[in-house]
């Protein structure tokens, strides 16, 4: 499980145990890597300031996935987009943007973490 604040090299092997890591680039960012699983692509970055810690997540996906995407115990892939909405509204949202797609379902999510957010 990926977690907003963890390192680089933790990040890479929590998502090597499911898929292969590959270099990636990101302007702005301190480290970044992308990795694709089940029809589902990843690119995971870190921060540039000192701490280098994990904070920003892109998920994408073509199709329904194989498996559940789950953030908050939703399901973002699993469900049409309006249900997903709905689900999300008494979730504080701050760092998640839903892009929506002329698909019935979500084709891609972006997580961050709060800018206000202690890191450990």
């Amino acid at each position: 499980m990926l977690r907003f604040g963890m390192g680089e090299r933790e990040a890479q092997w929590m998502v090597a145990t499911l898929a292969d890591v590959r270099e990636a680039w990101v302007c702005g960012a301190g480290w970044s890597f992308g990795a694709a699983y089940e029809g589902v692509e990843l690119l995971v970055c870190g921060a540039a300031d000192e701490r280098r810690r994990l904070d920003w997540i892109n998920l994408a996906q073509p199709d329904a996935p194989a498996f559940p995407v789950v953030w908050q115990d939703i399901d973002l892939f699993g469900h049409e987009q309006g249900e997903v909405e709905r689900a999300l509204a008494d979730v504080d949202g701050a760092g998640l943007r839903l892009e929506r797609s002329p698909a019935v379902y979500l084709r891609s999510v972006s997580l961050t973490a709060r800018p206000s957010a202690p890191v450990s």
